[in-house]
């Protein structure tokens, strides 16, 4: 009783969190992730404020599992914010809704320390876009593309140009299409395989989820892949396992098969066909639109005010710090 009483005496002191050991604060930082700390806890006292600034907090800038944000916030501004913040040292970028080439520019001409780009469904991003700025990331290690809308163009120009690449995820939903009869099917399906046997030589890890690529794809890979560790060929439903294969695959240690569990696949694993395939998530309204391509120039808002949810900041944070914050 006697403690409770303790605890809610008005006179004792409030707790000071601008008084939180630098180290304990930057390990607090670095755990709760960039878009926490743009829109959270960067407010919470000028310490932490400055602190946000450091560069060695953006080595990693991850902008993904916020899907309840993309078509509220302007997530391509953070992320400039953010490749800013890193000054040049920024060694991984993941975005998840979000993109565009003009961003993969920005991110291109501040930094070509990058070694791991995580692109999951980032449907404004254009194999031309992808390609340029892959030129300018030489020691690029993995690249991830989760629901993209890129060519086979791509496997073979980041293969080409980023020597180093060791892990490369391609993943799709797999979609039951239309018999054909077109004689350049199977060449057609193992486009990305080939363009990936040519050119990535060094890869250990590969993932192909929901991949078209056959049997000849598959074996191309192999043969030209001999440091592969890992192969994830998951929902790739147009590969057969044969004994050739499977001898093939026997040098790898961690081998996943088309028809093995998706219970610890982190994406959609739904299976659709033509008349069930859903693109609701394709298409962009205009209010996305606004999102993705905003022509606003903030400069002068930002001269004068900071706004959050509507809330003017401008009288909190002194003049040196307005560049930290931008407008939703």
């Amino acid at each position: 009783m006697a403690g409770a009483e303790m605890s809610s005496n008005p006179t004792d002191p409030a707790r000071n969190w601008a008084e939180l050991p630098r180290d304990v604060l930057s390990l607090i930082l670095r755990k709760i992730g960039a878009i926490e700390i743009l829109i959270g806890a960067g407010l919470v006292c000028r310490a932490w404020l400055q602190l946000a600034k450091e560069p060695q907090l953006w080595r990693c800038v991850d902008m993904t599992h916020h899907a309840d944000l993309f078509n509220t916030v302007d997530m391509e501004a953070m992320a400039r914010i953010a490749v800013d913040r890193s000054g040049g040292i920024m060694e991984a970028f993941w975005a998840e809704y979000f993109g565009s080439d003009e961003l993969l520019q920005y991110i291109a001409d501040r930094t070509n320390m990058l070694k791991s780009l995580r692109l999951i469904s980032c449907y404004h991003i254009s194999d031309e876009g992808l390609a340029e700025a892959a030129k300018r990331f030489p020691q690029l290690e993995e690249l991830e593309i989760q629901f993209g809308s890129f060519s086979e163009e791509v496997c073979e120009t980041v293969g080409r140009v980023c020597p180093q690449l060791k892990c490369f995820k391609l993943n799709t939903q797999w979609c039951y299409l239309s018999p054909t009869s077109d004689s350049d099917e199977e060449m057609e399906e193992n486009e990305e395989a080939i363009g990936i046997a040519n050119n990535m030589h060094e890869l250990r890890h590969l993932q192909l989820f929901g991949n078209r690529l056959t049997n000849d794809g598959l074996m191309a890979i192999l043969d030209s892949c001999p440091h592969l560790e890992s192969l994830d060929i998951r929902q790739c439903f147009n590969v057969t396992m044969d004994a050739n294969l499977q001898k093939k695959c026997a040098r790898i240690r961690n081998l996943r098969l088309p028809h093995d569990s998706t219970d610890d696949y982190e994406f959609c694993a739904d299976i659709g066909g033509l008349e069930s395939f859903d693109n609701d998530f394709l298409s962009v309204s205009s209010d996305s639109d606004a999102v993705f391509y905003n022509e606003y120039d903030y400069s002068e808002l930002i001269d004068d005010a900071v706004y959050y949810n509507e809330f003017d900041y401008s009288e909190l944070i002194d003049d040196d710090d307005m560049d930290f914050f931008f407008p939703f």
